[in-house]
């Protein structure tokens, strides 16, 4: 009697589990299906839009192709979005589940594409990006990416981006993770990644990193300064000079914008100034504060209070 019991209850979990991952594939079967029916829509929009401006010229926000280009990324990302929940929900209850989806920022666990599509609804009102998927191992399959963004929950970031850079040693990498100790940051970064971001980080966040390391500048957060600001004070005693050097109106107003991570055509422009004399007042900084780049220059910046570090 004991026996049957056991191999009914064995019986009906197994059903459960298949039950269960046969709902995963249906899930993400048809929200892959409305996803491409989004893509395509908001790819119609961006045609007709070209259109519209042709035959008829300058036009306002809310114009028919405006609102389909809108309607198509605001599909895939809420589609995306239920999706990435949905699986988390299931994950959470099912190890199995679990086991067969990708973690990320520690909360959720979706499938890679879910991911991809939320992350490019995000991004879809920046036309001058075009997000694409790979795996480590596929990595070749995308020869021309600008930037990689690299999540690895389960590996070790450092390794990967030395295996990134061994294939293409000009590949501009932005490491991404969650709750990262500072060392393992500051090794990723010395391993050739361009930039660090925390998983949590605002899709503003994310847009403006992906463009400063684009344009060759190195990215990394506030949080991340201070902390390489705080090991360095550690080990030395002192990373800075006792006194902070003195310094124009318009070097720091220059620093400023150079540690809240702004390129030099972006501290150009507000500043009403040429991105060449951008350049030179960075290098007067370097000059005057004894460091050798912009990293350093926002870490002498911080660690002195010329700015603030939050």
């Amino acid at each position: 009697m004991a026996k049957a019991l056991d191999s009914s209850e064995l019986v009906s979990s197994s059903s459960s589990q298949v039950q269960s991952l046969r709902s995963i594939v249906a899930l993400r079967v048809i929200s892959g299906f409305i996803i491409i029916l989004g893509s395509i829509t908001t790819l119609i929009g961006v045609s007709w839009d070209i259109q519209w401006h042709d035959f008829i010229g300058r036009d306002r926000t809310l114009i028919p192709p405006h609102i389909m280009m809108l309607t198509g990324i605001f599909v895939g990302g809420l589609v995306a979005m239920a999706t990435v929940l949905l699986e988390t929900g299931w994950a959470r209850r099912n190890t199995q589940l679990a086991s067969r989806s990708t973690a990320f920022a520690g909360l959720f666990s979706s499938s890679l594409g879910a991911y991809v599509a939320g992350f490019a609804a995000l991004l879809g009102l920046e036309p001058a990006f075009e997000v694409n998927a790979t795996s480590l191992a596929e990595y070749e399959n995308l020869p021309n990416a600008d930037v990689i963004l690299l999540s690895d929950p389960r590996g070790d970031l450092k390794r990967d981006v030395a295996c990134l850079k061994a294939i293409r040693p000009d590949l501009r990498i932005i490491a991404t993770g969650t709750g990262a100790e500072e060392e393992a940051v500051l090794d990723v970064l010395a391993s050739g990644a361009r930039g660090y971001m925390d998983e949590a980080a605002s899709a503003a966040e994310f847009v403006q990193a992906i463009r400063i390391v684009n344009q060759g500048s190195l990215w990394v957060s506030r949080r991340i300064l201070k902390m390489f600001i705080e090991s360095t004070n550690r080990c030395e005693g002192r990373a800075f000079p006792a006194a902070p050097v003195v310094l124009t109106a318009r070097e720091k107003e220059v620093l400023e914008m150079l540690v809240a991570g702004n390129s030099n055509k972006e501290i150009a422009i507000p500043l009403r100034i040429e991105v060449r004399t951008v350049k030179s007042h960075i290098s007067k900084l370097l000059r005057k504060t004894g460091v050798r780049n912009r990293i350093a220059l926002s870490s002498y910046a911080i660690g002195n209070a010329i700015v603030s570090s939050k």
